[in-house]
Protein backbone atom coordinates (compact mmCIF):
# COMPACT_ATOMS: atom_id res chain seq x y z
CA UNK A 1 0.00 0.00 0.00
CA UNK A 2 1.58 3.40 -1.39
CA UNK A 3 -0.09 7.28 0.04
CA UNK A 4 0.91 10.37 -1.66
CA UNK A 5 0.97 13.92 -0.19
CA UNK A 6 0.52 16.87 -2.87
CA UNK A 7 0.11 20.34 -1.96
CA UNK A 8 -1.71 22.27 -4.70
CA UNK A 9 -2.16 25.80 -3.76
CA UNK A 10 -5.84 25.57 -2.50
CA UNK A 11 -6.21 22.29 -0.61
CA UNK A 12 -3.86 19.46 0.40
CA UNK A 13 -3.97 16.33 -1.56
CA UNK A 14 -3.20 12.88 0.04
CA UNK A 15 -3.51 9.75 -2.69
CA UNK A 16 -3.57 6.57 -0.87
CA UNK A 17 -3.65 3.27 -2.74
CA UNK A 18 -3.61 -0.34 -2.31
CA UNK A 19 -2.34 -3.81 -4.26
CA UNK A 20 -5.52 -4.64 -5.74
CA UNK A 21 -5.59 -1.12 -7.52
CA UNK A 22 -8.14 0.08 -5.47
CA UNK A 23 -7.19 4.40 -4.47
CA UNK A 24 -8.25 6.60 -1.71
CA UNK A 25 -7.81 10.27 -2.10
CA UNK A 26 -8.30 12.48 0.87
CA UNK A 27 -8.86 16.29 -0.13
CA UNK A 28 -8.87 19.06 2.55
CA UNK A 29 -8.79 22.99 2.03
CA UNK A 30 -5.31 24.28 2.68
CA UNK A 31 -7.08 27.57 3.98
CA UNK A 32 -8.50 25.45 7.03
CA UNK A 33 -4.87 24.26 7.51
CA UNK A 34 -3.36 27.27 7.80
CA UNK A 35 -5.99 29.09 9.70
CA UNK A 36 -5.97 25.85 12.12
CA UNK A 37 -2.36 26.53 12.92
CA UNK A 38 -2.71 30.38 13.48
CA UNK A 39 -5.06 29.29 15.77
CA UNK A 40 -3.17 27.18 17.87
CA UNK A 41 0.06 29.37 17.61
CA UNK A 42 -2.45 32.32 18.51
CA UNK A 43 -3.81 30.19 21.25
CA UNK A 44 0.19 29.23 22.84
CA UNK A 45 1.01 33.16 22.38
CA UNK A 46 -1.56 33.83 24.62
CA UNK A 47 -1.04 31.54 27.33
CA UNK A 48 2.36 32.65 26.76
CA UNK A 49 1.66 36.48 27.24
CA UNK A 50 -1.00 35.42 30.29
CA UNK A 51 1.45 33.50 32.24
CA UNK A 52 3.79 36.09 32.20
CA UNK A 53 1.11 38.88 32.97
CA UNK A 54 0.08 36.23 35.77
CA UNK A 55 3.52 36.11 37.33
CA UNK A 56 4.49 39.97 37.00
CA UNK A 57 0.86 40.33 38.81
CA UNK A 58 1.84 37.74 41.57
CA UNK A 59 5.10 39.25 41.57
CA UNK A 60 3.97 42.88 42.46
CA UNK A 61 1.36 41.34 45.05
CA UNK A 62 4.58 39.73 46.90
CA UNK A 63 6.59 42.56 46.67
CA UNK A 64 3.98 44.78 47.92
CA UNK A 65 3.21 42.73 50.91
CA UNK A 66 6.63 42.69 51.86
CA UNK A 67 7.19 46.63 51.27
CA UNK A 68 4.51 48.01 53.18
CA UNK A 69 5.81 46.76 56.24
CA UNK A 70 9.30 47.96 55.77
CA UNK A 71 7.87 51.64 54.81
CA UNK A 72 6.31 51.64 57.39
CA UNK A 73 8.62 50.56 59.64
CA UNK A 74 11.44 52.88 57.99
CA UNK A 75 8.75 55.71 58.72
CA UNK A 76 8.57 54.68 62.75
CA UNK A 77 11.76 54.59 63.03
CA UNK A 78 11.79 58.27 61.26
CA UNK A 79 9.73 59.70 64.04
CA UNK A 80 11.72 57.85 66.74
CA UNK A 81 14.72 59.36 65.30
CA UNK A 82 12.55 62.96 65.64
CA UNK A 83 12.23 62.29 69.03
CA UNK A 84 8.85 60.73 69.63
CA UNK A 85 9.62 57.99 71.81
CA UNK A 86 5.96 56.72 71.94
CA UNK A 87 5.96 55.58 68.25
CA UNK A 88 5.46 51.50 67.89
CA UNK A 89 5.89 49.90 64.78
CA UNK A 90 2.54 47.19 65.11
CA UNK A 91 2.57 44.33 63.35
CA UNK A 92 2.46 42.89 59.67
CA UNK A 93 1.81 38.99 59.69
CA UNK A 94 4.97 38.42 57.96
CA UNK A 95 7.30 36.78 60.41
CA UNK A 96 10.51 38.86 59.17
CA UNK A 97 8.84 42.25 59.41
CA UNK A 98 7.37 41.86 62.81
CA UNK A 99 10.86 40.18 64.06
CA UNK A 100 12.20 43.70 63.17
CA UNK A 101 9.34 45.61 64.05
CA UNK A 102 9.59 43.96 68.07
CA UNK A 103 13.23 45.35 67.47
CA UNK A 104 12.45 48.72 67.18
CA UNK A 105 9.64 48.67 69.37
CA UNK A 106 11.89 47.42 72.45
CA UNK A 107 14.68 49.38 71.27
CA UNK A 108 12.01 52.99 71.57
CA UNK A 109 11.43 51.80 75.11
CA UNK A 110 14.86 51.32 75.99
CA UNK A 111 15.79 54.86 74.43
CA UNK A 112 12.85 56.48 76.45
CA UNK A 113 14.00 55.40 79.30
CA UNK A 114 17.48 56.25 78.70
CA UNK A 115 16.23 59.88 77.51
CA UNK A 116 13.60 60.43 80.99
CA UNK A 117 16.66 58.81 83.08
CA UNK A 118 18.71 61.86 81.58
CA UNK A 119 16.82 64.85 81.59
CA UNK A 120 16.16 64.09 85.22
CA UNK A 121 19.40 63.91 86.24
CA UNK A 122 20.38 67.42 84.39
CA UNK A 123 17.28 68.72 85.99
CA UNK A 124 18.29 67.77 89.34
CA UNK A 125 22.15 68.64 88.40
CA UNK A 126 20.97 72.21 87.38
CA UNK A 127 18.71 72.58 90.58
CA UNK A 128 21.67 71.60 92.60
CA UNK A 129 24.28 73.85 91.05
CA UNK A 130 21.76 76.74 91.35
CA UNK A 131 21.36 76.71 94.92
CA UNK A 132 24.84 77.42 95.58
CA UNK A 133 25.15 79.52 93.13
CA UNK A 134 22.36 81.72 94.45
CA UNK A 135 23.31 81.92 97.87
CA UNK A 136 27.25 82.73 96.61
CA UNK A 137 25.44 85.58 94.65
CA UNK A 138 23.61 86.98 97.69
CA UNK A 139 26.66 86.51 99.93
CA UNK A 140 28.59 88.85 97.07
CA UNK A 141 26.06 91.20 96.68
CA UNK A 142 26.10 92.09 100.13
CA UNK A 143 30.04 93.37 99.74
CA UNK A 144 28.85 95.65 97.54
CA UNK A 145 31.38 98.44 96.18
CA UNK A 146 34.28 95.73 95.96
CA UNK A 147 35.81 95.39 92.30
CA UNK A 148 36.58 92.36 92.76
CA UNK A 149 33.32 91.16 94.20
CA UNK A 150 31.66 92.68 91.29
CA UNK A 151 33.82 90.61 88.71
CA UNK A 152 33.31 87.19 90.50
CA UNK A 153 29.43 88.21 90.22
CA UNK A 154 30.47 88.66 86.17
CA UNK A 155 31.30 85.17 86.28
CA UNK A 156 28.21 83.78 88.13
CA UNK A 157 26.50 85.08 85.82
CA UNK A 158 28.27 83.53 83.19
CA UNK A 159 28.14 80.14 85.14
CA UNK A 160 24.24 80.39 85.50
CA UNK A 161 23.71 81.21 82.09
CA UNK A 162 25.57 78.39 81.07
CA UNK A 163 24.20 76.09 83.01
CA UNK A 164 20.58 77.39 81.54
CA UNK A 165 21.69 76.84 78.34
CA UNK A 166 23.22 73.24 78.75
CA UNK A 167 19.78 71.99 80.94
CA UNK A 168 18.06 73.73 77.38
CA UNK A 169 20.06 71.21 75.36
CA UNK A 170 19.96 68.62 77.42
CA UNK A 171 16.18 68.71 77.07
CA UNK A 172 16.09 69.09 73.09
CA UNK A 173 14.85 72.67 73.67
CA UNK A 174 17.76 74.86 72.08
CA UNK A 175 17.80 73.52 68.63
CA UNK A 176 14.55 74.82 68.33
CA UNK A 177 14.91 78.02 68.86
CA UNK A 178 17.45 79.65 66.74
CA UNK A 179 17.94 82.79 65.96
CA UNK A 180 20.43 85.01 64.10
CA UNK A 181 23.51 85.13 65.90
CA UNK A 182 26.25 88.24 65.30
CA UNK A 183 29.24 85.81 65.18
CA UNK A 184 31.54 88.72 64.76
CA UNK A 185 30.19 90.05 68.21
CA UNK A 186 30.32 86.72 70.00
CA UNK A 187 33.79 86.31 69.52
CA UNK A 188 34.93 89.43 70.15
CA UNK A 189 33.31 89.53 73.39
CA UNK A 190 34.59 86.47 74.55
CA UNK A 191 38.02 86.84 73.11
CA UNK A 192 37.67 90.18 75.54
CA UNK A 193 37.29 88.48 78.49
CA UNK A 194 39.69 85.65 77.73
CA UNK A 195 42.43 87.66 76.75
CA UNK A 196 43.21 88.75 80.73
CA UNK A 197 43.73 85.30 81.15
CA UNK A 198 45.89 84.23 78.72
CA UNK A 199 48.08 87.48 79.63
CA UNK A 200 48.86 86.41 82.67
CA UNK A 201 49.84 82.80 81.40
CA UNK A 202 52.33 84.93 79.49
CA UNK A 203 50.30 83.69 76.43
CA UNK A 204 49.28 86.64 73.38
CA UNK A 205 45.22 85.43 72.05
CA UNK A 206 44.51 87.69 69.08
CA UNK A 207 41.31 88.22 66.63
CA UNK A 208 40.70 88.83 63.10
CA UNK A 209 36.97 89.08 62.53
CA UNK A 210 34.41 91.60 61.18
CA UNK A 211 32.11 92.56 63.83
CA UNK A 212 29.02 91.79 61.88
CA UNK A 213 29.25 88.39 60.39
CA UNK A 214 26.05 86.75 61.21
CA UNK A 215 25.12 82.86 61.91
CA UNK A 216 22.18 80.46 62.64
CA UNK A 217 22.55 79.40 66.17
CA UNK A 218 20.85 78.62 69.43
CA UNK A 219 20.85 81.51 71.94
CA UNK A 220 24.72 80.74 73.83
CA UNK A 221 25.83 77.78 72.03
CA UNK A 222 28.19 79.96 70.29
CA UNK A 223 29.85 81.64 73.20
CA UNK A 224 30.00 78.08 74.83
CA UNK A 225 31.99 76.32 72.28
CA UNK A 226 34.25 79.00 71.64
CA UNK A 227 34.89 79.19 75.64
CA UNK A 228 35.87 75.06 75.05
CA UNK A 229 37.78 75.54 72.79
CA UNK A 230 39.79 78.94 73.99
CA UNK A 231 40.44 76.67 77.27
CA UNK A 232 41.43 73.35 75.25
CA UNK A 233 44.40 76.20 73.63
CA UNK A 234 44.81 77.15 77.13
CA UNK A 235 45.70 74.29 78.62
CA UNK A 236 47.28 72.10 76.12
CA UNK A 237 48.13 74.69 73.24
CA UNK A 238 51.20 76.50 73.20
CA UNK A 239 52.67 79.60 71.95
CA UNK A 240 50.08 82.53 70.54
CA UNK A 241 46.66 81.83 70.01
CA UNK A 242 44.33 83.18 67.65
CA UNK A 243 40.73 83.44 66.00
CA UNK A 244 39.82 83.81 62.99
CA UNK A 245 36.37 84.20 61.29
CA UNK A 246 35.50 84.03 57.83
CA UNK A 247 32.27 83.20 55.19
CA UNK A 248 31.75 80.86 52.47
CA UNK A 249 28.42 81.28 50.54
CA UNK A 250 25.91 79.61 53.43
CA UNK A 251 28.81 79.24 55.68
CA UNK A 252 30.55 81.20 58.34
CA UNK A 253 33.87 79.66 59.73
CA UNK A 254 35.30 80.25 63.27
CA UNK A 255 39.43 78.76 63.31
CA UNK A 256 40.80 78.86 66.65
CA UNK A 257 44.38 77.84 66.59
CA UNK A 258 48.15 78.06 68.77
CA UNK A 259 51.52 76.70 67.82
CA UNK A 260 51.10 73.44 68.94
CA UNK A 261 52.35 70.33 66.79
CA UNK A 262 48.56 69.67 65.57
CA UNK A 263 46.44 66.68 66.05
CA UNK A 264 47.42 63.47 64.49
CA UNK A 265 45.37 62.20 61.73
CA UNK A 266 44.30 59.31 63.98
CA UNK A 267 43.42 61.15 67.18
CA UNK A 268 41.44 63.66 64.59
CA UNK A 269 38.14 62.22 65.17
CA UNK A 270 39.06 60.21 68.65
CA UNK A 271 39.65 63.35 70.59
CA UNK A 272 35.41 64.42 70.44
CA UNK A 273 34.54 61.08 71.95
CA UNK A 274 33.41 60.96 75.59
CA UNK A 275 35.68 60.61 78.12
CA UNK A 276 38.59 60.07 75.82
CA UNK A 277 41.66 62.50 76.74
CA UNK A 278 45.13 61.53 75.48
CA UNK A 279 45.80 64.48 77.73
CA UNK A 280 44.81 63.38 81.07
CA UNK A 281 41.60 65.31 81.06
CA UNK A 282 37.82 63.91 81.52
CA UNK A 283 37.34 64.00 77.89
CA UNK A 284 33.77 65.74 77.87
CA UNK A 285 34.08 69.32 76.93
CA UNK A 286 35.21 68.45 73.29
CA UNK A 287 32.52 66.17 72.83
CA UNK A 288 30.10 68.11 74.14
CA UNK A 289 31.05 71.56 72.05
CA UNK A 290 30.82 68.85 69.08
CA UNK A 291 27.46 68.05 69.92
CA UNK A 292 26.47 71.86 70.15
CA UNK A 293 27.76 72.70 67.08
CA UNK A 294 25.82 69.55 65.60
CA UNK A 295 22.67 70.39 67.33
CA UNK A 296 22.56 73.47 65.45
CA UNK A 297 22.87 71.84 62.22
CA UNK A 298 27.05 73.21 62.02
CA UNK A 299 30.36 71.48 62.78
CA UNK A 300 33.14 71.25 65.20
CA UNK A 301 36.22 69.11 63.82
CA UNK A 302 40.28 69.65 64.20
CA UNK A 303 42.41 70.27 60.93
CA UNK A 304 45.53 67.92 60.43
CA UNK A 305 48.56 68.94 59.14
CA UNK A 306 50.10 72.78 60.39
CA UNK A 307 49.79 73.70 63.89
CA UNK A 308 46.86 73.04 65.49
CA UNK A 309 43.23 74.12 64.28
CA UNK A 310 39.88 73.85 65.74
CA UNK A 311 37.07 74.76 62.81
CA UNK A 312 33.43 75.84 64.12
CA UNK A 313 31.29 75.59 60.93
CA UNK A 314 27.81 77.55 61.26
CA UNK A 315 25.19 77.78 58.97
CA UNK A 316 24.15 81.53 58.13
CA UNK A 317 20.85 82.95 58.25
CA UNK A 318 18.37 82.75 55.43
CA UNK A 319 17.37 86.65 53.81
CA UNK A 320 14.71 88.01 55.63
CA UNK A 321 15.67 86.77 58.96
CA UNK A 322 15.15 88.42 62.42
CA UNK A 323 17.43 91.17 63.65
CA UNK A 324 20.42 89.03 65.19
CA UNK A 325 21.59 88.87 68.55
CA UNK A 326 24.02 89.13 70.60
CA UNK A 327 24.28 85.19 71.35
CA UNK A 328 25.18 85.82 75.00
CA UNK A 329 23.39 87.25 77.96
CA UNK A 330 24.41 90.24 79.07
CA UNK A 331 27.40 89.51 81.58
CA UNK A 332 30.03 92.42 84.08
CA UNK A 333 33.46 92.04 83.22
CA UNK A 334 35.55 89.00 84.39
CA UNK A 335 38.27 90.16 86.88
CA UNK A 336 41.84 89.59 84.92
CA UNK A 337 43.67 87.63 87.73
CA UNK A 338 40.49 84.57 88.13
CA UNK A 339 40.39 82.17 85.17
CA UNK A 340 37.20 81.39 84.00
CA UNK A 341 35.14 78.16 85.44
CA UNK A 342 36.52 75.16 84.73
CA UNK A 343 35.35 73.92 81.12
CA UNK A 344 37.90 70.75 80.97
CA UNK A 345 37.88 70.03 77.60
CA UNK A 346 39.85 66.83 77.78
CA UNK A 347 41.95 67.40 74.36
Amino acid sequence: MTSTLLSRPDALVAHSGAALGATVVARAPIGELHDRVYREWLLIAALGIGGVLVAVALAALQADRLARPLEAIARRAAELGDGDFSVRAGRFDLPEADAIARGLDSSAGRIAELVAREREFSSNVSHQLKTPLTALRLRMEDADGDPELEAALGEVDRLESTIAALLAHARQESAKRAVTVNLGAVVHDHAGRWRPVFNRSGRVLDVAAEKNVQVSASPGTVGQILDVLLDNALRHGVGPVGISVATNGRTATVTVSDAGPGIPDELSDQIFERGDSPSGGTGIGLHLARALAQADHGSLSALNGGPTRFELRLPRPAPGSPEPASGTRPQRAPRAAEAPPESDPGR
